[in-house]
């Protein structure tokens, strides 16, 4: 997809079928993740729940949160509000993921709106590649961390 073309898109509506591929190249993948970095997180996810440590009982209390965000996510089209769906379950573990992965910035209210556009339209590994290396952008990181002094910048 050319540049030139992809501006198009973006002006006038990326396709729905278009739609997670174009996001994946829009934003690319600074980071180098691959799908055995994805599939160790996950793995630490699981075990997570299985340890009452600190720093898991910390995850445990985001996890709360998580669980009453998800209900209210895209209300209107319930995808995610049954806690019994593969599709809330599928978010709910790729928001524990993402915080895990950035532990610096965990889990922000309102994250699982941005979390479930991308599982929309993408498989989960494609999904956390791209909210990573959003995540990793300096203006996401403002946001999330509410850094008050950048954003006056």
């Amino acid at each position: 997809v050319s540049t030139q073309s992809t501006g198009k898109l973006c002006r006038i509506g990326i396709p729905v079928n278009l739609r997670g591929y174009i996001w994946q190249k829009l934003v690319g993948n600074s980071l180098g993740l691959t799908s055995e970095i994805y599939r160790g997180v996950c793995r630490k996810v699981l075990e997570s729940r299985n340890n009452l440590t600190e720093s898991h009982a910390n995850q445990m209390s985001l996890r709360s949160v998580m669980t009453q965000d998800i209900p209210r996510t895209f209300h209107k089209i319930k995808v995610f509000a049954n806690p019994d769906s593969d599709a809330y379950n599928q978010l709910l573990n790729f928001l524990e993921a993402i915080s895990l992965y950035r532990p610096d910035i965990g889990y922000v209210q309102g994250m699982s709106y941005l979390a479930g556009l991308l599982l929309l339209y993408m498989k989960p590994y494609e999904a956390f590649v791209c909210l990573a290396n959003l995540l990793n952008q300096n203006y996401f990181q403002t946001i999330c961390k509410l850094d008050l002094e950048k954003f006056t910048r």
